[in-house]
């Protein structure tokens, strides 16, 4: 199967949309943290939204596979996991603090 057709097939259209919304909102929590206040939740935000972006560029909108698939990358799905987590503690922080 060629490769371009695979990657293609890998990221349906909620997950491009995904995709260029994390990085948007990623860059702007990093320019706020580092132009505007200095503030660890900004930081942590841009960092956990950085960390879905890279697991849902390297599986794609997928779930864990049955069997085993050599294409899924457990790492990304664990990234994707620790940055929603990030997420929801530092808006948490943030809110409720």
């Amino acid at each position: 199967m060629d490769n371009s057709v695979e990657q293609e097939q890998k990221y349906s259209t909620g997950s491009k949309i995904f995709l260029v919304v994390a990085v948007i909102v990623s860059l702007v929590n990093f320019a706020d943290f580092a132009f505007y206040g200095r503030e660890p939740t900004d930081l942590a935000i841009g960092i956990g939204f950085a960390l879905m972006v890279y697991g849902t560029y390297k599986n794609g909108s997928r779930r864990p596979p049955v069997e085993d698939d050599p294409t899924f990358d457990k790492t990304a799905s664990y990234g994707s996991a620790i940055g929603v987590v990030m997420v929801f503690a530092a808006l948490a922080a943030d809110y409720l603090l």
